[in-house]
């Protein structure tokens, strides 16, 4: 079985969401994952972002669904963050 240069690259541990006033990190994306499949959880995250944003407009309960889109969007942008830390370090 061939398996491409994309196929071999993985995530590196990236963590995220601040707490204790900033000073330490609740969670993490965990290094290992394949790229591709890191890369389509963010975009899972990203629609299930937009689709909150999308159902604001006709709530009532605005600030419940803005935080969990804020949280939707911060696990995305690790995730991204993961996938390019780990393809930068890996030779061209």
């Amino acid at each position: 079985m061939h398996t491409s240069h994309a196929d071999s690259l993985v995530t590196s541990s990236v963590s995220f969401h601040s707490c204790n006033d900033g000073e330490q990190r609740l969670f993490a994306v965990q290094a290992g994952i394949p790229l591709p499949v890191a890369l389509e959880s963010a975009c899972y995250l990203l629609d299930a972002a937009e689709a909150l944003v999308a159902q604001s407009s006709s709530s009532a309960d605005n600030e419940h669904l803005s935080h969990a889109c804020g949280y939707l969007i911060e696990m995305a942008k690790a995730a991204m963050q993961a996938c390019l830390e780990e393809g930068a370090k890996s030779p061209g």
